[in-house]
């Protein structure tokens, strides 16, 4: 198992890039991390994703953490908007409630096993 900081970059990829990163990239974000740290990376994160639109990055964030049929993209998006200027934070806080989820919602529990998977794959 990973551990902070690092674990970040995985469930940044996966969450938001709907991928596991390769080796050569997860060395590139850890040595940014290491360099500048967690901080400055989610602000890192938060400027690349900065032009996208919550209706975007909404159906990303839902696609890729398998909650299409538990959230409606207009959920999504108020979700985006109430977190101006955190949005990607935003998007791995829901990644890690997801991860962590202890209810019986049969979407969210298939979501999280799915998630789960990719990232301990990663």
């Amino acid at each position: 198992m990973i551990l902070n900081p690092y674990a970040i970059v995985i469930d940044a990829y996966v969450t938001l890039v709907g991928k596991q990163p390769s080796s050569a990239s997860y060395a590139d974000h850890k040595a940014y991390i290491n360099t500048n740290g967690q901080a400055a990376y989610l602000s890192a994160l938060e400027g690349l994703f900065a032009s996208v639109s919550n209706a975007s990055l909404g159906s990303t964030m839902l696609t890729n953490l398998g909650l299409t049929n538990v959230f409606t993209q207009a959920q999504a998006e108020t979700y985006l908007a109430s977190a101006a200027g955190g949005r990607v934070k935003a998007v791995l806080d829901l990644a890690s409630l997801l991860s962590n989820y202890s209810g019986t919602d049969a979407g969210v529990l298939a979501a999280k096993a799915t998630y789960n998977a990719t990232t301990a794959a990663a």
